[in-house]
C-alpha cells in the first residue's frame, strides 16, 4: 500500500511541474499572436495590447539600454508609444519554436521607422519583446 501511495505522490508530481511549465506555442499560433499585436497597435487599443501579454514579460530596447519590464512599465510604455498616431506592419516574419524574428514597420506623420524585432511566446503570452538595434528611419517629407 506504501509503495501505490509512493508512486501516486510522484506521478502527481510529475503532473504538477508539467502544468507550470511553459507551453511552446505552434507556428500558426504565433502567427495569430502577431497578428493580433499588429491589429491592436493599428487601433491604438492598449487594453487590446496588454492582453497579449504576460504579467512578467519584459520589453527590451537593447541598443539604447532601457527595459520595461512587469505589466505595468509595460503599459506605460505603450502608453507613450500610442501618444502620437502611429500604424505599424509586420514583415519577413520568421518562427523558431516560442521566438519569432521580424520587421516592425512603425509609421508616423513625416517618419517610417524599421525595426528588426524578436518576440517570444510562452502560454499564449507575449513574455518578452525586444529591439536589438536601432532602427532604421526614412523620412516621409510630411509633417
Amino acid at each position: 500500500m506504501r509503495r501505490y501511495f509512493l508512486f501516486l505522490v510522484i506521478i502527481l508530481s510529475g503532473i504538477a511541474l508539467s502544468s507550470c511549465a511553459g507551453t511552446e506555442p505552434t507556428e500558426l499560433e504565433m502567427l495569430e499572436i502577431l497578428d493580433s499585436l499588429e491589429t491592436e497597435v493599428n487601433e491604438q487599443d492598449l487594453e487590446g495590447v496588454m492582453a497579449l501579454f504576460a504579467e512578467d514579460a519584459l520589453w527590451e530596447v537593447s541598443f539604447e539600454n532601457e527595459t520595461c519590464d512587469g505589466f505595468q512599465n509595460i503599459e506605460w510604455c505603450w502608453e507613450i508609444y500610442f501618444m502620437t498616431p502611429v500604424t505599424s506592419e509586420l514583415r519577413d516574419i520568421s518562427v523558431d519554436g516560442d521566438t519569432a524574428t521580424f520587421t516592425w514597420g512603425e509609421f508616423r506623420p513625416g517618419m517610417n521607422k524599421y525595426w528588426l524585432t524578436i518576440v517570444e511566446v510562452q502560454n499564449g503570452k507575449i513574455t518578452h519583446i525586444e529591439w536589438p538595434e536601432e532602427p532604421v528611419r526614412e523620412s516621409t517629407g510630411i509633417d
